[in-house]
């Protein structure tokens, strides 16, 4: 089996991502920390071919840099089906249950442009720019390889903070109770204290 690396993906635009919260969406009792990341081709290249490299090595098949890989990377289209010039990363992983049955928080470890824990609440959503550490991690189920990319750490550049629904529910502002903000850093889960 190919040796475990990682990739760091820097400037990416996010896509539907569940990162300071998993999405239970198709893992109801687990739940996914995941997250797509877009960047034009030229910029992409030099990753898809670093992890190409390993899926050859790894699965025995080529990876090409020209085509979709199935749950690494695709090539978006606009409405009429055309190539935008732009690849999106696929990178996720899925909480998993210990030995003991308890859970294994995958949650990947947040930081600012910095590199200082982000505070609780900060929850990053579609249009933020990241800058995203993902383990290269190959897999083999009976006869079946394959390569994923699971997010270890992100880094934020630029946030489009995720809405909390308020706006939209119909409320307004009120006199009365006010719960005090949160800006209790999260633990730093990483195991890592290199740069990124």
């Amino acid at each position: 089996m190919a040796k475990s690396e990682t990739v760091i993906i820097k400037n990416g635009i996010a896509e539907y991502p569940a990162l300071a919260n998993a999405d239970y969406k198709f893992d109801a009792e687990l739940g996914t920390y995941k997250c797509n990341i877009k960047l034009p081709y030229d910029d992409a290249k030099r990753y898809m071919a670093q992890i190409a490299e390993i899926y050859k090595e790894h699965t025995g098949k080529p990876a090409s840099l020209s085509k979709s890989v199935k749950g690494l990377w695709s090539f978006e289209e606009d409405e009429d089906g055309e190539n935008t010039g732009d690849v999106i990363f696929k990178i996720s992983v899925k909480n998993k249950k210990k030995k003991d049955g308890s859970l294994w928080d995958r949650k990947p470890f947040l930081m600012d442009a910095n590199t200082d824990p982000v505070a609780l609440g900060v929850e990053p959503s579609g249009g933020s720019v990241l800058t995203v550490k993902a383990e290269i991690y190959c897999w083999e189920y009976q006869s079946s390889k394959g390569v994923s990319l699971q997010p270890v750490a992100v880094q934020i550049l630029k946030l489009v903070q995720r809405s909390n629904g308020a706006d939209a529910s119909g409320f307004e502002k009120s006199e009365g109770f006010t719960s005090p903000q949160n800006d209790t850093p999260q633990q730093d889960v990483s195991g890592d204290d290199g740069d990124y």
